[in-house]
């Protein structure tokens, strides 16, 4: 039977696909503090252009035209807990960046941000020689790449091959053209809890909205905040949000690892009203003051302001920003030492950059969207990046070079009881 995870992610790009060839595609991020709507229209004719070219012209198809946010509700450690709840935030949301947009959407692509995210790496080989490399072989791969899902409790929410091997040889980013006597891929699927996803389906009806996709809230930072050469060399992107932080990695190009914290800004502001005695508001705009210099030096984060102020800002900020990237530390599998960009609300904390560079001993920046243009006044700041990366995402999957050898995977769909049908209904 073809494989399951495969044709999850067709059928996720189908979505996708579909939206954007809408001409009015939409993003909502679902997140801790904040919920968020980015609506874009697409040039058709430039997304066509780009499908064959560079992605600088793909990327330039979207031009974004309405921007809404609104208090998130029903929210707890990046997943849907109150859908109902949730499902208002939502409408709040899509509400102002309709109305900016001066247009009407019925569907969008969705973010998440917790689900408990595992990723998996499966295999799968061939020893049949072939003159040529094409794209059956490459389904043949897929469709024997068999990784553990438990579907009962886990979707793949993202497949993307990371590495060919060609009659020993790794490191093969396309191996089709070539001979071989033997080849061998990897894929990395990446799975949340199916609740989680059916929370989000339950938000959207709510919301009067169709899911037309869902997307890693860290991954979609990513591919919108890493430079190309960040991509290609290899970076992670650590999204920082209200109530969990995650984090994604990319090298050659190519997603291979995404996690969560549950660590986040709230547990921040928290703290400082707790600390400081003071109304929850008042601690949050203490906590993103930026008055003053800022350095690696512990004793000025969080900016200057009263001796009283500034040491307690220091004595509650700093430990807990260390707590959380400690823990990313920890979760991140990386061999080789590499760069971090900072996304997310919480990455505006003062000094959060030099706090980063101390505990994970690596070069780290603020990211900002570079791959959204016109998003400028409308949306700025890193409390958008997942907003935006979903667009910059779903252009991505549409250029997605593996999606013909996808389609072989998925020919015999009506054999097999119609499973390609049952994913894109459950999606």
């Amino acid at each position: 039977m073809n494989d399951p995870a495969v044709l999850a992610q067709r059928a996720l790009r189908e979505r996708m696909s579909t939206a954007l060839r809408e001409g009015i595609v939409a993003a909502v991020d679902l997140g801790g503090s904040k919920t968020a709507c980015v609506i874009a229209r697409v040039d058709l004719g430039r997304l066509s252009m780009g499908t064959s070219g560079r992605d600088a012209d793909a990327y330039s198809a979207l031009k974004v035209i309405g921007v809404g946010t609104a208090e998130s509700a029903g929210m707890r450690n990046g997943v849907v807990i109150d859908p109902k709840a949730a499902s208002q935030s939502v409408r709040t949301a899509v509400a102002l960046a309709q109305e900016q947009a001066k247009e009407t959407i019925k569907g969008a692509i969705f973010s998440i941000s917790g689900g408990l995210p595992r990723t998996i790496t499966a295999h799968s080989d061939t020893s049949l020689p072939t003159a040529e490399v094409d794209d059956a072989i490459i389904a043949r791969l897929m469709n024997g790449c068999r990784p553990e899902l438990a579907p009962r409790l886990r979707r793949p929410i993202l497949v993307e091959p990371t590495n060919f091997v060609v009659d020993g040889e790794s490191g093969i980013r396309d191996p089709r053209g070539s001979p071989a006597r033997n080849l061998a891929m990897e894929l990395s699927v990446l799975t949340v809890e199916r609740a989680a996803l059916q929370a989000i389906v339950q938000v959207a009806v709510h919301a009067d909205l169709s899911v037309d996709g869902v997307v890693s809230s860290s991954v979609a930072s990513g591919v919108t905040c890493l430079t190309n050469d960040e991509l290609e060399l290899g970076a992670t992107c650590i999204d920082m949000g209200a109530m969990v932080t995650g984090f994604a990695n990319f090298r050659g190009g190519h997603f291979r690892h995404a996690n969560v914290v549950p660590l986040g800004g709230e547990r921040i502001t928290t703290d400082l009203a707790a600390a400081m005695d003071v109304p929850r508001d008042e601690a949050e705009a203490l906590k993103v003051q930026t008055s003053g210099p800022v350095s690696a030096d512990p004793s000025v984060l969080g900016g200057t302001g009263s001796a009283e102020t500034s040491t307690l800002l220091v004595g509650v900020v700093r430990p807990r920003l260390e707590e959380t990237f400690e823990i990313v530390r920890l979760s991140l599998k990386d061999e080789v030492t590499r760069p971090v960009v900072l996304t997310g609300g919480a990455s505006r904390l003062p000094g959060v950059v030099e706090v980063a560079r101390a505990v994970l001993g690596r070069r780290a920046r603020l990211g900002k969207s570079l791959r959204v243009p016109g998003a400028g006044t409308i949306a700025a700041g890193p409390e958008f990046s997942t907003a935006l990366g979903i667009l910059a995402y779903a252009i991505r999957s549409d250029r997605n070079k593996w999606q013909s050898a996808m389609e072989i995977v998925a020919d015999s769909e009506k054999r097999f009881s119609g499973v390609l049908d049952w994913l894109r209904r459950n999606w």
